[in-house]
């Protein structure tokens, strides 16, 4: 499920969770960014044992992820698919619940032209 966490512009803050100058420049100038999380709660639900649940949670996540970027580059989007981030700068930055992990930072919107 897809959720609005605020309207304010956040893209400031969430970019400065990101390990390199590319993916900062991506996030913060991306018209719309998508934050994938695995509800821990539920997936421990689903497979008591963390091990398999978080193996779980990483595998569906790229498995969305996959078709996210397959739809955007569809409808002639550039899409950037973002680990390497501050997991606790992207809680604060979002503010979003301790129990939802952050696994993919996804940045999409029109791609620069060639030059």
């Amino acid at each position: 499920m897809l959720y609005q966490l605020t309207e304010r512009d956040v893209r400031g803050d969430l970019s400065n969770t990101a390990m390199t100058p590319m993916n900062k420049e991506a996030i913060k100038t991306a018209p719309l960014t998508i934050v994938l999380t695995a509800d821990n709660k539920k997936a421990l639900k689903a497979s008591p044992l963390l091990e398999n649940a978080t193996r779980f949670a990483h595998l569906e996540a790229g498995h969305a992820t996959q078709n996210l970027v397959l739809q955007a580059a569809a409808l002639g989007l550039g899409a950037c698919t973002i680990t390497s981030c501050s997991v606790t700068g992207v809680y604060e930055a979002l503010r979003i619940p301790l129990d939802h992990r952050p696994i993919y930072v996804i940045p999409i919107g029109l791609p620069e032209k060639e030059k």
